[in-house]
Order: C-alpha cells, then structure tokens, then sequence
C-alpha cells in the first residue's frame, strides 16, 4: 500500500473512508521530511549525501526524494533545455549529469511550486547506486506508511522518550 496509489487513502480506490469529502481523482502533493541519510552515486561519484531529505507523495506515483538543492553536488550538474509545466507543481527546470566519460540526460529537476522550491531530484533509474543510511536501495523510495525499514548506520543512534 502507499499513501496516493491503488487503495491508499488517497490513491484511486481508497480501502476506507474520511470523515469528510475527499475526492481521491484530484491531484495531491504531500511533501514531509524523511529521517533517513540517503546517498546518490553516478559513475562512482556522489550526486547527494543528505540528511535533510524530503518525500514527496504524488497523486498515482511512487514517492519520489527530493534534496535541498546545496547538498546535491552542483559540479556535476549541466542545464538541460528540457522543462515541464504542471497546473500542480509550477514549472520544472531540468538538469543532465555528467561525471568523467558518463553522461545522463535531464536525470534531475525542481519545480517552481513554493511546497517543493528550493530541493531537486534524481532520476531513480539515472544513479548507479542508492542507499539509505549505510544499506543499498533497489527499486524505488519506499512509502513509510506500508512498511517499517531498518537500516544499519554508521550514525550516532539517539533513543528518547519524552525527552529522556
């Protein structure tokens, strides 16, 4: 399950009901912090390495990560003269990668919709490699809400509750 596709809550067959009218055919965008470090590598170079990483939920699609636009790695970044417009999202304004001899067309883009300004994404299937924390990814970012993840990581682990 995941929150905007099949019959998530906000998917195209919602398993349940709301206590008001939500009408699931509308686009929606839900951004949110994830906690995760989450690492990006092209051609043995990393194109990100943040922990200031969001997850955005999108109307029928995977959840996609964005990134601050400072901590992707801008030196391997070439513009792109492709762009997009969406009623939802603004205007994208597309990026090529290019490391050494390797070279991916419009493999990362922002928008221009004030949610979303200000971080950038990768093309999933662009990067050699991804990883959360110190464990690779394969597939796609994972919806939080269907699953519970356990990565090892080489960061300092901090166990509270109620601020003990």
């Amino acid at each position: 399950m995941s929150l905007t596709i099949g019959s998530g809550p906000f998917g195209e067959r919602p398993a349940g009901s709301f206590n008001i009218s939500i009408d699931a055919s509308d686009e929606l965008l839900y951004f949110e912090e994830n906690p995760r470090r989450i690492q990006a590598i092209f051609a043995k170079r990393p194109v990100v390495d943040s922990v200031r990483v969001k997850l955005l939920h999108e109307s029928g699609c995977l959840p996609v990560y964005y990134f601050p636009e400072e901590d992707v790695d801008r030196d391997l970044l070439e513009s792109s003269a492709r762009s997009e417009s969406s009623p939802l999202k603004g205007t994208a304004r597309f990026w090529s990668l290019r490391a050494g001899d390797r070279f991916a067309r419009d493999a990362a883009w922002s928008w221009s919709e004030p949610l979303l300004a200000g971080h950038i994404a990768l093309d999933w299937d662009a990067m050699d490699e991804w990883f959360a924390e110190d464990d690779q990814l394969f597939g796609h970012p994972r919806d939080p809400y269907s699953r519970i993840d356990i990565h090892k990581s080489s960061r300092h682990v901090r166990v509270m509750r109620d601020g003990v």
